[in-house]
């Protein structure tokens, strides 16, 4: 099959465009042409072809910019010169709004192309995408998307908040929903929350998220201590992770990443004198390999609802258990005190006993490891998750 792969950028900046890159790449090595449209070059070195569009901000006042952010002409021009030189049997989506804008899908239905999207979060229902507001869960823009402005949830700004309000209103109209002819759900936690706010469950199908198989996935013996690795910033729980830590002192934390609550962590660690506690900026490739190879377990403290939790496929991938808050999807893949723990989402009291569990059980948690290695195998590999996909392609070929 020649397909389009579609996300606003085509280099890492967290989850959603790591599983970019390894769909694509799964994708040309099992024989089928791929095509990536998106910001940014790196994703040239995963497919056969590249439309690669200019960046541009999101960040400036002007109305040009605010116009371009709903719909973007320029994008919708681009992508039909392409489809009148080369053919295309399916487009798959996945965050494309903002950047490419939902100006494409026009194009892609006048030359009849299939469209599956990915849910990466919850945008079709949520102006915001992630549900989360003034440092807790929110749903209220799901019953009316005008609460955005209410709210003041994105960036506690009404201007920005006026604008990803209407640009969702836009989206809808522009065929964000109606035009897609099925959704890929990552978690039926996702699913099920996205058909509550009235997505037909019937356009949805759930595919769980995978991980590539590190070439060494063998245990390091090291494994001395917590990895965190992700965004920094709150609703990923840092905070709620940094207050547990300060009780468990004698075993180090590596916190592994970038974001908005950078400079707040480190304010508190030097503040608290948390020596134990080091950053070490973003992580990726081999460098992240050796971090998750030399941890104790890694941990997830996710304060929001968490669509799946790709650092969780990733430590079983490589052996290691997980410690996470049972939040979202996340409950589809810990079987708690099997292969990981849970604990109470936003409680560093609980989050500092399942920390100190995996210090004094360190022969039960390399055996918690092993089993999720196995489950690991047996769910969420490239193999099977290639077969689970193509199966969802060919519904709509």
């Amino acid at each position: 099959m020649r397909i389009l792969q579609v996300n606003n950028y085509g280099y890492m900046r967290g989850g959603s465009e790591r599983y970019f890159f390894d769909i694509c790449d799964m994708l040309e090595k099992n024989g089928h042409t791929v095509t990536s449209f998106s910001a940014g070059v790196d994703i040239n070195q995963h497919v056969s072809e590249s439309i690669t569009i200019e960046e541009k901000s999101l960040y400036g006042p002007t109305l040009k910019v605010a116009k371009r952010y709903i719909f973007d002409k320029r994008n919708q021009n681009l992508l039909r010169e392409y489809l009148q030189k080369h053919t295309v049997d399916l487009a798959h989506l996945h965050i494309y709004y903002g950047q490419i804008t939902t100006s494409i899908l026009q194009v892609l239905k006048e030359f009849k192309i299939p469209i599956i999207q990915t849910l990466h979060e919850y945008k079709l229902v949520c102006p915001n995408a992630i549900m989360y507001c003034k440092q807790s869960v929110c749903e209220s823009c799901t019953k009316n998307k005008l609460f955005a402005l209410k709210n003041r949830c994105n960036k506690n700004s009404f201007t920005r908040s006026l604008a990803i309000a209407m640009e969702s209103k836009f989206s809808e109209w522009m065929g964000s929903i109606s035009s897609i002819d099925h959704f890929i759900s990552i978690s039926d936690f996702q699913k099920n929350k996205l058909a509550e706010y009235g997505i037909p469950k019937y356009k949805m199908t759930t595919v769980h998220n995978f991980s590539k198989d590190p070439s060494n996935a063998s245990q390091n013996s090291s494994e001395d201590y917590f990895l965190f690795y992700g965004r920094i910033e709150r609703l990923k729980g840092i905070f709620t992770l940094i207050e547990a830590s300060a009780e468990v002192p004698e075993i180090p934390l590596v916190v592994a990443g970038i974001g908005k609550g950078v400079s707040e962590i480190k304010s508190i660690i030097k503040e608290k004198n948390l020596n134990h506690i080091s950053m070490v900026g973003f992580q990726n490739g081999k460098d992240l390999s050796e971090l998750i190879k030399g941890s104790i377990c890694t941990v997830l403290p996710s304060e929001w609802h968490e669509p799946f939790g790709l650092t969780i496929t990733e430590s079983f991938a490589f052996g290691k258990p997980v410690i996470c808050s049972k939040m979202g999807g996340m409950i589809e893949l810990v079987d708690h005190k099997k292969d990981g723990l849970f604990f109470d989402p936003m409680s560093s009291v609980d989050l500092k006993d399942k920390l100190k569990w995996m210090r004094d059980n360190r022969m039960k948690a390399r055996e918690m490891g092993n089993n999720g290695r196995l489950k690991y195998e047996k769910k969420f590999s490239e193999e099977i998750h290639y077969n689970n996909i193509i199966d969802v392609y060919s519904r709509f070929i």
